[in-house]
């Protein structure tokens, strides 16, 4: 029985401390004290005694609770404990400390319920934190943030703590699957419920460690960042091993290269740049920097891209003295190597902030230039001159561009494409441009003409008197006259509009193309959009456009390329002065002549007053001019046959009235400027199609009427502008625009042919309004600022491209609906942003008839949220994980989550084929 070994237990010990005492006292009486003093002993013995497994105090024969009590075992124990204080000195102490370490363990086994349930409740709350975590991170780490290691390893460790929690739980479960829930198996019990209470202080200590006030940190810019090369890196080898050694001595601080456009500059810089992506012998650089200067790039330039790549903040304000002294201190500190690109002029790197060599760190440029002087200039102490191709390399690149399948297709193919070699050079960007123009051509026929086409134009350039001609252009424009219609080469052209090496966004472009004419309208303005996309793919498989700073959505023009884009628009009589750091327009006598004009990305500071008669300019692009604050009142009354008027990015705030004059115009892009008010006379334009007031965030009068008289108009832009003067006739003081002397949505009714709109709106029944109006196909959609909404509900139609909810602070139930059932596998299919902006209130969704409901985060990915609430992190973690399921679609869908949905404690997006069922299906997001 228990209480009979720890009786015999108690028995050895007595022997033991009887043993100790008398050969310890030999002789003397014991006195109180020391009485006390080996009490205490003894009570340490016994503690290390009963140290031995609980487990030994109970015989293979176990019973039930019920039955102990019954036995009255606990009390007999107790009263036998007793006697022995009363008969033995110090053992009241003993036996108290004994029954303090022994009690604990008896209840083991009748608390294990209730030990496993506590550690099951706290083992909840540290997954819940745990997955709290791991979205911040998730959403750190999309933003390019790093995970702290600290955090790393929490995670671990509750990971851990957790699969540990799962464990004793299972444990639980098998022993209480038997005799209706208790096991007779007291042993197992102690050990389960004995584990559970310890890992319970563990699982604890792991919860308050989890507290964060940030999981991640910036990430450092990386030492070097890879740099795509083309194809064409023949004969680039032997340069590329010329530099390296050049970079070993000590003595060569500063490396040039030059060579004439398109020979390879920049794929050499690309291929030195890459080789650091390894550890290379004898150079261990901190940093490998890349920027491009460009021509008439200006120190202020340079300075920000450094800081861009460095990863240093600026603000607004910061002069130029300020910024030199941050990249100074940052870089003086490590070994860098900095690879300058297409510099056109000398400029002093000391103004720039990059330090000198010298000191204990290792301190590199190399720089690229067409002229070998600007390398004299800046102090190279040596230079590389970068050769066209030899006959054999040329034949490699050339050959390998035109495809084998076609120069074997005839030897009279083969010896035409040895003479179209030679015409090329040895250059690497024509043999490049023209092998694939010339790849489609498989009769020989084709290849003959092409050859007198490239004679034909090399007499042209020769006659036409421009300074310092390059004969190669008469070979590259074959590129140029073997695109297959006049569409494409004016779309070419159009590119050159925007200044040298200048990274041009896609949209942009398109829109410049549909506003020039060169693509029509179609029925829905997403169908024009991909036409240019189109556009763009096939200019940039000949090599006339290329990647520009972000892939896919930027292109650019080599500058080489573009010299001979201006050379044939100069032909047509294109005037082209963009990003020349022009402050006043000179020479206007030569607008007379022109036909297309281009001054964008320059500091003009005022516009002429007076200017010749301009009978058959028919574009006018004056974008990104931010100095000039009016337009002279008579500007336009001699360009009576302008049809594209660009000022967009410019700080103007009025029109002047003689705006009528352009009878003639088609498209008045006025986007992100600071105009206040259209004139009246504005709906004189009768042949306008395209208006672009996107971002006009000063815009307040629209006069009533003015839309509504422009009876051509295909495209209205009113995008996240700051006019809502349409709004009066919904405040309940006017009865329509009319009476509000504002723009009215009623005025878009007379558009029967449609009207392909962006706009944003501030109430509910705007919102309304909009999905009343027929023959209106909406493009981008903001839904802003919403007061007093707590209901609202949005139909998306296919023609949609953004859909922008922002600081709609009362709206609690969202419901969106596709209706527009003409495409067979009911998707939106122009849909690319659904944009949700602060919505503090949002609690319900209803989704109704959208087939795609997989793209929107599941509940399987926002699982753990426990009781926070879901926040930008959360959803925008789940948006991650969906992107990669439309990959393979023919549009890729963006959910955007900023700020945050404060009331989603556990988002489930469902989806809802039946209208009828809506109410009771709707998405309920607990709050």
């Amino acid at each position: 029985m228990p209480h009979g070994w720890i009786r015999s237990r108690w028995v050895r010990a007595r022997q033991a401390y009887v043993r100790g005492t008398s050969s310890a006292t030999s002789g003397r009486r014991t006195t109180t004290a020391s009485t006390s003093t080996r009490g205490e002993l003894m009570s340490r013995r016994i503690d290390d005694s009963m140290q031995v497994d609980i487990l030994e105090i109970w015989t293979p024969v176990h019973y039930p609770p019920n039955r102990v009590a019954a036995q009255g075992t606990s009390l007999s124990f107790l009263a036998e404990m007793e006697t022995i204080a009363n008969m033995v000195p110090g053992a009241a102490a003993i036996i108290c400390h004994a029954s303090g370490l022994l009690f604990p363990h008896l209840a083991y086994p009748f608390n294990a319920e209730k030990n496993v349930g506590n550690l099951k409740g706290w083992c909840r709350r540290l997954e819940a934190r745990r997955n709290d975590i791991e979205l911040r991170v998730e959403n750190a780490e999309r933003k390019q943030r790093i995970c702290k290691n600290e955090v790393k390893e929490w995670l671990e460790t509750a990971k851990h703590a957790i699969n540990e929690v799962d464990k004793i739980e299972d444990a639980y479960k098998k022993r209480a699957m038997c005799f209706h829930g208790w096991s007779p198996n007291v042993i197992g019990r102690y050990q389960i419920s004995k584990k559970a209470n310890k890992k319970l202080t563990e699982l604890k200590d792991v919860f308050e460690r989890g507290e964060f006030d940030d999981v991640a940190y910036d990430k450092p810019p990386a030492s070097v960042v890879p740099w795509p090369v083309g194809t064409s890196v023949i004969g680039m080898q032997p340069y590329l091993i010329k530099v390296m050694s050049y970079l070993r001595d000590d003595n060569i601080p500063l490396i040039g290269i030059c060579g004439m456009g398109g020979v390879g500059k920049t794929t050499l810089l690309k291929l030195i740049n890459n080789q650091f992506l390894s550890s290379v012998e004898g150079l261990n650089f901190n940093l490998v920097i890349c920027i491009t200067a460009s021509r008439g790039c200006r120190p202020e330039n340079l300075q920000i891209s450094l800081l861009e790549k460095l990863g240093l903040q600026q603000t607004m304000d910061m002069k130029k003295e300020l910024l030199c002294i941050a990249i100074f201190e940052y870089l003086s500190k490590r070994n860098f190597l900095l690879l300058l690109d297409d510099l056109w002029e000398e400029i002093s790197l000391e103004e720039i902030g990059v330090p000198p060599p010298g000191g204990d760190k290792i301190h590199k440029v190399i720089l690229a230039t067409r002229s070998e002087q600007v390398c004299a200039d800046m102090g190279a102490q040596t230079t590389i001159k970068v050769e066209c191709l030899k006959d054999k390399e040329a034949w490699e690149l050339f050959s390998s561009n035109v495809t084998k399948a076609t120069i074997d297709l005839d030897l009279r193919i083969k010896r035409l494409a040895k003479e179209f070699c030679q015409r090329c050079d040895g250059l690497p960007l024509a043999l490049v441009s023209v092998g694939r123009s010339m790849s489609i051509k498989r009769q020989w026929q084709e290849w003959e003409a092409a050859l007198r086409s490239i004679t034909r134009s090399c007499q042209l350039l020769e006659s036409s008197g421009i300074k310092d001609y390059n004969p190669i252009m008469a070979t590259l424009r074959l590129t140029y006259d073997n695109l297959k219609s006049d569409q494409l080469k004016e779309c070419f052209l159009a590119c050159a509009l925007w200044p040298d090496d200048y990274s041009i966004w896609n949209i942009d472009l398109v829109n410049c193309w549909i506003g020039l004419g060169l693509i029509p309208i179609g029925r829905a303005i997403c169908e024009s959009h991909n036409d240019g996309y189109g556009v763009i793919g096939v200019l940039k498989s000949v090599c006339l456009l290329e990647e520009g700073d972000v892939k896919h959505t930027e292109v650019r023009l080599h500058d080489t390329i573009r010299d001979m884009a201006l050379w044939i628009a100069s032909e047509k009589g294109w005037l082209v002065e963009a990003g020349v750091r022009m402050k006043k327009v000179k020479d206007v006598e030569r607008w007379a002549r022109a036909t297309k004009i281009s001054l964008m990305c320059n500091l003009i500071e005022s516009l002429p007053s007076k200017l010749p008669s301009c009978p058959d300019l028919s574009v006018l692009v004056l974008q990104q001019n931010f100095h000039f604050r009016e337009i002279p009142s008579c500007f336009f009354k001699s360009m009576a046959s302008l049809k594209y008027l660009d000022l967009s990015w410019t700080w103007f705030e009025y029109l002047p009235r003689d705006i009528s004059f352009l009878a003639n115009l088609q498209c008045l892009n006025l986007a992100d400027s600071s105009i206040a008010s259209l004139p009246e006379n504005l709906g004189e334009l009768k042949e306008l199609r395209i208006l672009n007031l996107s971002f006009t965030n000063h815009l307040r009068h629209i006069p009533y009427g003015v839309i509504s008289r422009l009876s051509m108009l295909k495209v209205l832009y009113l995008y996240q502008s700051k006019y809502s003067g349409f709004e009066n006739e919904f405040s309940g003081s006017f009865k329509d625009g009319k009476e509000s002397k504002e723009f009215s949505l009623t005025e878009l009714e007379c558009f029967r042919n449609g009207l392909a709109l962006g706009i944003t709106v501030r109430t509910s029944q705007a919102l309304k309004k909009l999905s009343e109006l027929p023959d209106i196909h909406i493009h981008n959609l903001g839904i802003e600022q919403l007061q007093g909404e707590s209901s609202v509900s949005l139909v998306l139609k296919s023609s949609m491209t953004v859909v922008n909810f922002k600081m709609c602070l009362s709206i609690e139930n969202l419901s969106i609906e596709y209706v527009d059932d003409s495409f067979p596998e009911k998707a939106i299919p122009y849909l690319e942003y659904l944009t949700f902006w602060r919505l503090p209130s949002l609690s319900k969704v209803n989704l109704v008839r959208i087939s795609f409901i997989s793209e929107f985060p599941l509940q399987s990915d926002l699982k753990g949220l426990g009781s926070r609430a879901a926040t930008a992190a959360d959803v925008s973690a789940a948006v991650a994980s969906q992107e990669a399921r439309v990959a393979g679609r023919p549009y890729v869908l963006s959910w955007v989550f900023e700020e945050s949905i404060s009331k989603c404690n556990s988002a489930i997006w469902t989806k809802v084929e039946d209208p009828s069922a809506a109410k009771g299906d709707c998405l309920v997001l607990d709050t």
